[in-house]
């Protein structure tokens, strides 16, 4: 049987935590069964990972990526698409987030093809847009995800959670760094510098930390992302600054391979000032044994159990979140047992092949219920 081609519709060209996830869906499907390709509005340096792995790419003849209020440009945008399903012989579009999918879902009705749609990230103010445009299947990565994505009533014949993976062979190369419980730990936060990640408010637990005497140092990995982000950096490194963490705070910028400076931390925090969908960096951290500590609310707080395969303190409380972290940097004991409950919860339920086949059986069933 011939394989059925899927095309990915990519909002972004720059890599974010749903760009990552996708890619790696893409690397792992079923190669003998599904053929990936991409469509991104513009060329970017996710565009060029993706032409890396060797996974056809297609980007939008238009200088611009399109502007929803701009009706001409959106119907350009879904005009453009529908003619590259239907010239490269597309059976079926799968669109990342809700801006990807009022493109895709609206040229793939238009070519007369299958469309998913997966929400990766929060809801938003044109949410209520993308639920008037129908798709076969919602795919949501939380339950968290799915109550808020309810009040925009999406017109999905099915809405399914899938929980994310990822690749676990990668993963276990690495084991944490052993620390005495004297010595100074390494705290990690990953992702991109924004708000809403909350790297103001871990400088106010180190801070605390440091206060009481009890030294560490702190790793902010990645970079700034959206429009507004530049000043946020640069207030950050203010902040840092004021308050006396020069020495203690190391600003490591994009690393494309994470996983090892990652497993170098004995501790990765989330602290997101708005709920995580999912928190995709939660689940790398605990696949490579290092101590997690996540807010109680939003994805993190459905993934971690709370004293078993890691600690959750109270959103947005930065006394909550130094008392963790005073726990996790004054045992070796009790980061030792976190990450290593941790590390077998993402074996068990966590792998991108488990995700990637749960995705395709539902790809399968689009196609099965044309036969009926």
């Amino acid at each position: 049987m011939k394989p059925r081609k899927v095309l990915y519709v990519s909002p972004n060209s720059r890599k974010g935590g749903a760009e990552q996830l996708t890619a790696l869906m893409a690397r792992f499907h079923d190669r003998g069964r599904w053929e990936p390709e991409f469509f991104f509005f513009a060329d970017g340096p996710f565009v060029d990972e993706v032409r890396g792995y060797k996974i056809p790419c297609h980007t939008s003849q238009y200088p611009k990526p399109p502007r929803l209020r701009n009706l001409m440009s959106v119907w350009q945008s879904v005009h453009e698409l529908k003619e590259i399903i239907r010239a490269n012989d597309i059976d079926l579009v799968h669109s990342i987030m809700g801006y990807g999918h009022i493109f895709g879902g609206l040229a793939a009705q238009a070519a007369k093809v299958h469309e998913v749609w997966y929400q990766h990230g929060p809801t938003g103010e044109l949410d209520w847009l993308t639920g008037l445009v129908p798709t076969d299947e919602l795919f949501v990565n939380s339950q968290h995800t799915l109550q808020a994505q309810s009040r925009y009533r999406a017109r999905a014949r099915k809405t399914k959670i899938l929980l994310p993976g990822i690749d676990l062979a990668g993963a276990m190369k690495n084991s944490p760094v052993r620390v005495a419980a004297s010595s100074k730990i390494t705290i990690g936060l990953f992702g991109r510098i924004s708000p809403m990640k909350g790297h103001g408010l871990l400088l106010e637990a180190v801070a605390k930390l440091k206060k009481s005497g009890l030294a560490v140092t702190c790793v902010f990995s990645g970079e700034p992302f959206a429009p507004g982000d530049e000043q946020y950096a640069k207030d950050l490194r203010a902040d840092v600054k004021m308050l006396g963490l020069e020495k203690d705070i190391i600003f490591a910028g994009f690393v494309r391979e994470v996983s090892q400076l990652m497993a170098s931390c004995q501790v990765v925090v989330n602290c997101s000032i708005t709920p995580e969908p999912f928190g995709l960096t939660v689940v790398e951290a605990m696949s490579l044994g290092v101590a997690v500590v996540a807010p109680r609310a939003g994805g993190p707080g459905e993934v971690i159990t709370d004293g078993k395969d890691g600690l959750l303190f109270q959103e947005n409380s930065s006394d909550d979140l130094c008392a963790k972290l005073r726990l996790l940097a004054t045992s070796v004991e009790l980061r030792e047992k976190l990450g290593l409950a941790a590390r077998q919860k993402v074996r068990e339920q966590y792998g991108i092949t488990r995700m990637v086949r749960e995705l395709e059986a539902e790809y399968d069933g689009l196609f099965s219920q044309e036969h009926r």
